[in-house]
């Protein structure tokens, strides 16, 4: 019985993509190579200020995650003139849905066995857990890092002015799914 079951957990684990089955240092989903909040930052914070507080109160109203994915490309593709990935273009599209909700954003962008670090809404504090244990956070600007001590699930929490943001890491890259 158990070899047949390894067996077949082993067969089930080759089937899924690399950051479902725990691809990439660390295991979990695979971390951002360029942050959201870093690609905004040197593309679109010029127009449309930093945290996109020049955007004004209509910013998506009523757009889909589909016309706001669109929205976001355009935008990059023409005024911003930077070139993003599918990856990067949902991760953009995630952190303007964040913007919009006025809820703070957070993104891995390297993770480690012992170490991830990521992207949160500047101004937004930041915590990390490991099994349910509070792992030390640093934090510069809209960047954070933590050292991961102990085994076992791991958490991160962002909260900013009252609203929170969980993100579990062997599910995402970030926060704010984009569902188009």
């Amino acid at each position: 019985m158990w070899a047949r079951s390894s067996a077949w957990l082993a067969l089930a684990l080759v089937a899924l993509p690399p950051s479902l089955a725990g691809g990439g240092q660390g295991g979990g989903v695979k971390p951002l190579a360029r942050g959201p909040i870093t690609v905004y930052e040197q593309a679109c914070a010029r127009c449309h200020g930093p945290n996109g507080s020049f955007y004004g109160p209509d910013l998506g109203k009523g757009k889909t995650d589909a016309q706001l994915y669109k929205a976001v490309q355009d935008m990059a593709d023409n005024q911003g003139q930077v070139e993003l990935t599918t990856v990067e273009l949902e991760a953009q599209t995630a952190y303007h849905r964040a913007i919009i909700k006025h809820e703070p954003f957070v993104a891995v962008t390297a993770r480690t066995k012992t170490e991830l670090r990521g992207e949160a809404t500047k101004g937004a504090t930041v915590s990390v857990t490991v099994a349910g244990k509070p792992q030390l956070v640093k934090r510069t600007g809209f960047t954070w890092s933590s050292t991961l001590e102990g085994a076992g699930t791991v958490l991160i929490l962002a909260r900013l002015k009252g609203a929170e943001t969980r993100l579990d890491p062997q599910k995402a890259a970030h926060s704010h799914s984009c569902n188009q």
